[in-house]
């Protein structure tokens, strides 16, 4: 995607997520989110189907779970430049500790298994650097263990997929 003012890129975004939806659930679907702001898509019908939603500059994703209580998270992101700076705010100390320096592809797992596990977890006021670790020998949310179901490059974005319990 060119460069483009952040507010339009992300309405871009959106319109192709609105895209992805319809053409996954049939004419007349539509993404809407909860008062908390987790995404479900009413199908035409009325009915709601819970899903997991990210878009990047690079491209746009989602995933349903395989049973509606299933709680799953996506997350796709780009190598950007301020990435570094903001795995400062989201990681623990440990954890950025672990990261080598200057590694965009370790950054960018890094940031989409947290983005990832925060979506899944959908509880507010989940706090990044407290509740949700990356840590071997599996991540964890508010100490319980979660599954990477997909955590590896997507053409030129990193895509990560994670299962809570």
């Amino acid at each position: 995607m060119p460069a483009v003012a952040r507010g339009e890129r992300h309405r871009t975004e959106e319109k192709i997520v609105a895209r992805l939806v319809e053409e996954a659930f049939g004419e007349g679907a539509v993404k809407v989110n909860d008062t908390n702001g987790r995404p479900w898509v009413r199908l035409a019908d009325g009915c709601r189907r819970p899903v997991t939603v990210s878009h990047c500059a690079a491209c746009a994703v989602i995933a349903l779970p395989a049973h509606d209580s299933d709680s799953i998270g996506i997350d796709v992101e780009t190598a950007r430049p301020q990435l570094a700076r903001v795995l400062t705010r989201i990681l623990s100390d440990a954890e950025l500790a672990m990261l080598p320096p200057a590694d965009m592809e370790a950054m960018l797992r890094a940031w989409t298994l947290k983005e990832a596990l925060y979506k899944a977890a959908a509880t507010p006021g989940t706090d990044y650097r407290r509740d949700i670790s990356i840590l071997p020998p599996c991540p964890t949310v508010a100490g319980t263990p979660c599954t990477i179901l997909h955590s590896a490059p997507f053409g030129q974005a990193w895509l990560s997929l994670v299962k809570v319990p």
